[in-house]
């Protein structure tokens, strides 16, 4: 991107350093598409729209609920390797999201999936250190009960 400096001239020119509620429709309609997708089960539908958001709008305020909702896609398609880097980015890229602690546990669960069970499960107690109270750390609490009996 760009530094620009007028803050209100030229928002509708792809500059995307409004606040959260800087949203077009254009990028509304392109996240539904690839979201109802995802609700209807055709996720190599919503893979590449995820993508194709993410590469046009990186900066988006739905950029982090993309990248999670690739993750979420690639995890149900048991392509675990790329689901693992969405969760990962989703954290390095927007770690005070409000899908971070979701994105965590995922990340969690996608390293339990591939067998890494140490990572896995120091991922899962990290979403309990980090966001305790939140719905996440109490399913991270429960899955690392289901996991430390074997």
């Amino acid at each position: 991107g760009s530094a620009g400096g007028g803050s209100a001239a030229g928002s509708a020119a792809g500059g995307a350093d409004g606040g959260e509620q800087g949203v077009s429709s254009t990028e509304r309609s392109v996240y539904g598409q690839a979201f109802d997708a995802l609700k209807a089960g055709s996720y190599s539908v919503a893979i590449s729209g995820f993508q194709s958001f993410l590469k046009q709008y990186p900066s988006s305020p739905l950029a982090p609920n993309a990248q999670y909702w690739l993750g979420e896609a690639h995890y149900v398609n048991q392509d675990y390797a790329a689901a693992e880097g969405d969760f990962q980015a989703v954290l390095d890229n927007w770690p005070s999201s409000g899908k971070a602690p979701d994105a965590m546990l995922d990340l969690g669960n996608t390293q339990l999936a591939q067998g890494k069970t140490t990572k896995g499960r120091a991922t899962l107690r990290r979403v309990v250190s980090q966001y305790s109270g939140t719905d996440a750390a109490t399913r991270a609490q429960a899955r690392l009960k289901q996991t430390s009996s074997h």
